[in-house]
């Protein structure tokens, strides 16, 4: 959850997360991300978060006289009102100091630590407010824009995303259109997002598409309902349709909370449905260990009720010893396979960075970098092509 993410912590993204998405968005970004993840480690701020903040402060580092000497300030701190250029620092990693200085004192309610230079003494004790999580940060100098916090969430869920090396699979980002009927923003008229609570797994319903065709057809409104997903994924590919974030209309009740992700069909039956199921399996984890998503919060929807409705042998696949079932594998294999999977992507995001890339775009199959004690991820893999893993036919 980004919304909720606590400020004192450790750091979830690695620095090449942090550069890679800055760098996207701002070819001439300076490069500060070592930086800040280094000053959060010392006082036990989460540097992602206050680099998050930076790029929303800063508009990714793009306001005119930012990096100029003597200015350096890159969270608007003593700002009073909008439009002020606050105070100013004498170097970049003194700023990055001041601004990680800011958020724990904010935070954690502690003195610095000993020793440590205080680079934010207007920040008394009677004008600091107390803020633990990110969606309460506010923007310095106008208080009550609330949609400040959401912004840095949705910076800070996007690096997350951000590929790492060494990855079997990458995310796509082919998101709909602003506005588009399944893509309201960050708002719509039942309420605001709230941050990553929970992931619904949905089957597209669809036999004839994948997961370009599902994202055209999500543009629109579909039986005259917006309907859309965070993800989509097929054999091919994993499509984010939705920045998390923002909602996506998939469940109701839970759009302003969790994250959709949608399963396709198209190929069930046949050696491709393995790619898709791979594909599926390892989003999940990937989700589940960034956004903090304990496997009681993973769920499922569409899937056939052996309760009110009694197994149809012309349904897809499913049979009365798989429990509750989905009609394209079973259930309780694949939360099983989810948590294998959770193991090795905790593995990966905590290693450094190897040398060897992680995924062949244009063949989009897994290049494997070889670990010290064996290649995991190509065993992971493996065991997921595997009997064990395998959806079943019948």
């Amino acid at each position: 959850m980004t919304w909720g993410a606590p400020i004192m912590g450790r750091t979830r993204a690695r620095p090449e997360q942090l550069t890679s998405y800055t760098r996207r968005e701002n070819p001439h970004a300076p490069d500060l991300a070592r930086l800040y993840l280094g000053a959060g480690e010392r006082l036990g701020v989460r540097g992602d978060v206050a680099y998050a903040q930076a790029l929303v402060d800063t508009n990714c580092f793009r306001l005119e006289g930012l990096m100029e000497r003597g200015r350096y300030n890159f969270a608007g701190l003593g700002v009073k009102r909008l439009g002020e250029a606050g105070v100013s620092f004498r170097s970049p990693e003194e700023g990055v100091l001041a601004h990680v200085q800011a958020l724990y004192l904010q935070a954690s309610g502690e003195p610095l630590p000993p020793g440590m230079p205080n680079l934010v003494p207007f920040l008394t004790g009677e004008s600091r407010d107390r803020i633990t999580h990110v969606g309460a940060l506010r923007r310095p100098g106008w208080p009550a824009d609330t949609r400040y916090g959401e912004a840095v969430a949705r910076a800070l869920a996007a690096m997350l995303l951000e590929p790492v090396e060494g990855e079997p699979f990458r995310i796509q980002q082919e998101f709909l259109p602003p506005g588009a009927a399944g893509r309201p923003g960050a708002r719509d008229g039942a309420g605001a997002w709230r941050g990553v609570e929970g992931i619904v797994v949905h089957r597209s319903e669809s036999p004839r598409l994948d997961g370009a065709g599902m994202r055209a057809v999500l543009e629109r409104a579909v039986a005259g309902e917006p309907r859309s997903c965070h993800f989509v994924v097929d054999d091919q590919a994993i499509r984010q349709l939705v920045p998390v974030g923002e909602i996506a209309y998939h469940t109701a009740g839970r759009n302003h909370r969790d994250i959709g992700v949608m399963i396709c069909e198209h190929n069930w039956g046949t050696p491709d449905w393995e790619e898709s199921y791979r594909r599926l399996v390892w989003l999940v984890a990937r989700l589940m260990v960034i956004f903090e998503v304990g496997i009681d919060r993973l769920s499922g929807r569409f899937w056939w009720d052996p309760v009110q409705h009694p197994y149809d042998p012309t349904h897809l696949g499913w049979c009365r010893e798989d429990g509750p079932a989905t009609g394209l594998f079973n259930w309780n294999r694949f939360v099983a396979d989810v948590l294998t999977m959770q193991r090795e992507v905790e593995r990966i995001l905590a290693s450094p960075p190897a040398s060897a890339p992680g995924t062949d775009g244009a063949s989009r199959k897994p290049v494997m970098a070889p670990a010290p004690d064996g290649n995991w991820v190509q065993a992971a893999v493996e065991r997921v092509k595997s009997r064990r893993y395998a959806s079943r036919r019948r």
